[in-house]
């Protein structure tokens, strides 16, 4: 029977070790060290976590009962234009009634006549409404903590409204040891000491601090911010963001929780960066990304208490530097979660970026391969190829994280040395650039970002005008659109979504 290792025991290292269980009949061990521990200030998501970890037979009310899991509609990001206002940037098109033609024309109507694109974007208006994404159906009832009843997705046109969730990120590495222990895999709470690789320096064995020597086929390295095996032992080629994005670490700290929970991340810009509040069910886990350069740390935490007297300050900050590893995939190893790369927290791309990865290996087979592998020049032929293509499939993720996040910081905001700076010095990236001026000629139709698409043309355009780049003059619109009736439409229609707390309390009350 093949031993498969994984190393870390935070959320990436569990959900590789559960879908590595689901997917292959081997000896699944996870080491993971108490002494360690994992990041813990509250964590946000994509709807990709909603269908991976479905996937593995976790649903959403597991989540809300087990990690003070809330839901997330999108993010709410405040004063990115120094004028106190906000833009939402949410998951899916502006209202899945609508086709995506339609939902581009409703967009550019709405921005030529002027409007606030919030009162027409449907999970903007949930969000300002407390509304879930779960509406009333003619089958189900929903009724709060009534566990005889049971509520379902709302689909209309084949789309239901894409959602997503925060959780508690220590207490949902928790859950998610449970359950893979459930399952049969096997844990250890041990540091590795040595690794040990054979002729062709492939890893045969992980000598541990406390348990002594572990056998190994196969090794994911999930170890985080200390990158020990693709990082320390491989050394693999760092990629730097920095000459392209400014922020540098984060200060993280907590807030007491809210009766009535919103239901989405907001995101604040500063002087020097941004603040996080993502809220929980028992408290908001927050922090303050800056760019060290313009603000020392102590600044940060006297900034975090003078916004919030009643801030709880965590005790270790982390310090990043933005890009990834050239080689996720070495010899029988591969780097995923924040081993392999990060960028940062502002769209909550980590584990994103985790499934994107994930779901590339195991459709490349490169595990297998390298399982199987033998001494011909065919078979050394093969898995260079594979590990070539997941490799360049990794790295084309991390790109296209990087442009759409460099794309949120690129506005007229001039209020402090930081943002002066930062958009007269920044370097940008060619793609960047492309999206800035398609955006302000009106050119906002689909079309591919890259070689891989990881946020899609409604995800571009809701930011760049929020960033303040749709120049409304030079969008052509529907004269056909009655924008007034569209919007007492979208309305009535969150109006019919269940409330946010009562989704929560059904989940917490849930079996």
């Amino acid at each position: 029977m093949k031993e498969i290792v994984v190393v870390g025991g935070g959320t990436a290292g569990w959900l590789a070790a559960l879908r590595m269980r689901q997917a292959f009949n081997y000896n699944i061990t996870v080491v993971k060290s108490s002494k360690v521990g994992i990041l813990g200030a509250g964590e946000g998501s994509t709807p990709h976590l909603i269908e991976f970890l479905d996937g593995l037979g976790i649903s959403v009310l597991d989540l809300i009962k087990n990690t003070n899991a809330t839901l997330k509609n999108g993010i709410d990001f405040i004063n990115w234009k120094g004028d106190g206002a906000s833009y939402f940037h949410g998951f899916g098109i502006f209202d899945q009634r609508l086709s995506f033609d339609g939902s581009i024309d409703l967009f550019k109507s709405v921005i030529r006549k002027e409007q606030n694109i919030d009162e027409y974007y449907l999970p903007a208006v949930l969000t300002n409404k407390y509304k879930s994404p779960f509406i009333y159906t003619n089958q189900f009832q929903f009724i709060p903590n009534d566990e005889s009843r049971a509520f379902k997705f709302f689909e209309n046109t084949g789309n239901r409204v894409n959602y997503s969730i925060h959780f508690d990120a220590t207490e949902l590495a928790s859950y998610l040891e449970k359950i893979a222990i459930q399952r049969g895999i096997q844990v250890i709470d041990d540091l590795v000491q040595e690794i040990v690789t054979d002729d062709d320096d492939y890893i045969v064995q992980l000598n541990l601090e406390n348990n002594g020597p572990l056998g190994c086929d196969f090794v994911f390295d999930c170890t985080g911010f200390h990158r020990l095996i693709i990082g320390k032992k491989y050394n693999s080629e760092w990629v730097s963001f920095k000459d392209n994005l400014p922020m540098k670490e984060a200060q993280p700290f907590f807030l007491p929780p809210s009766v009535n929970i919103r239901p989405c991340t907001e995101a604040i810009a500063q002087d020097a960066g941004w603040i996080w509040r993502i809220p929980l069910q028992h408290r908001y886990g927050c922090g303050y990304v800056y760019d060290s350069r313009y603000i020392s740390n102590d600044e940060v935490k006297a900034k975090i208490l003078e916004l919030y007297p009643e801030a709880e300050i965590g005790k270790k900050t982390f310090k990043f530097e933005a890009g990834y590893h050239k080689k996720a995939a070495i010899k029988n190893c591969f780097a995923i979660g924040l081993s392999n790369g990060f960028v940062e927290p502002l769209e909550a791309t980590s584990i994103f970026s985790f499934i994107l990865s994930m779901n590339e290996f195991i459709r490349k087979n490169y595990m297998e391969c390298v399982l199987n592998r033998d001494n011909t020049e065919q078979s050394k032929a093969q898995l260079r190829c594979i590990a070539n293509e997941v490799n360049r499939i990794n790295a084309d993720i991390n790109i296209c994280i990087a442009h759409f996040i460099q794309f949120h910081y690129i506005t007229d905001r001039n209020d402090s040395l930081f943002w002066q700076e930062f958009n007269s010095t920044n370097t940008l990236f060619d793609n960047t650039i492309a999206e800035i001026k398609n955006i302000n000629d009106g050119q906002i139709t689909e079309q591919q970002i890259g070689s891989i698409n990881v946020f899609d043309r409604e995800s571009w355009n809701v930011v760049g005008n929020g960033c303040g780049h749709c120049n409304p003059d030079n969008l052509q619109y529907n004269e056909l659109y009655d924008i007034v009736s569209i919007k007492s439409s979208i309305d009535d229609y969150a109006d019919k979504f269940i409330d946010h707390m009562d989704v929560i309390d059904y989940g917490r009350n849930s079996e």
